[in-house]
């Protein structure tokens, strides 16, 4: 292991047998990832995707590695329940109602830091939205959606602000519910 990998499983306390298997995982998809037809490519260019660029298996193994360590800081239904004062049993509800973004983690439900305030409450507004999330994106285009700005969430200056910022103003859901579903 690289004195820069082992520096970074030191820092966040994660087991580097995890780290090898998330490595691992990785790159046998990127390895196991059949290559576009050249019918696939024309749709995909048309659409106005850029096809030049290469899958770059170090870039995706950042990305994987940043998710994991995500997931792994995510609290838990106790810690959800604790900053919310409900009980587990009823943060449980809110996921699965699709109320809350639940990851499965070592068989237990880790919540997204992104879906909550500083002091981990509920950001207002957003268990509205969430039932809305299309069933196609996963958890980390769901967080890409609510905290990338768009100028359809303006904040008081007139700058774009993300959805989250906009819920928690105080800003109507049903603008960002549209949004799911005219994109962004």
């Amino acid at each position: 292991m690289s004195s820069a990998l082992a520096g970074l499983v030191a820092e966040y306390h994660i087991d580097g047998d995890v780290v090898a298997a998330q490595v691992r995982c990785v790159l046998d998809a990127v390895a196991a990832t059949p290559p576009l037809t050249e019918a696939e490519r024309a749709v995909l260019a048309a659409g106005g995707l850029d096809m030049s660029a290469a899958v770059d298996p170090e870039r995706e193994l950042v990305r994987a590695l940043a998710d994991a360590a995500e997931i792994r800081r995510g609290y838990t239904a106790a810690e959800v329940a604790a900053n919310n004062g409900v009980r587990p049993g009823r943060v449980r509800a809110w996921a699965a109602a699709g109320d809350l973004i639940a990851v499965k983690l070592d068989g237990r439900n880790r919540f997204p830091r992104f879906q909550f305030d500083g002091h981990g409450r509920r950001i207002p507004g957003l268990a509205a939205v969430s039932r809305h999330k299309p069933r196609r994106w996963s958890w980390q285009v769901w967080r890409n959606f609510l905290t990338q700005a768009h100028p359809a969430y303006a904040r008081p200056d007139g700058q774009p602000g993300t959805a989250l910022e906009w819920l928690a103003a105080g800003g109507d859901p049903q603008t960002v519910i549209t949004m799911t579903r005219v994109g962004w």
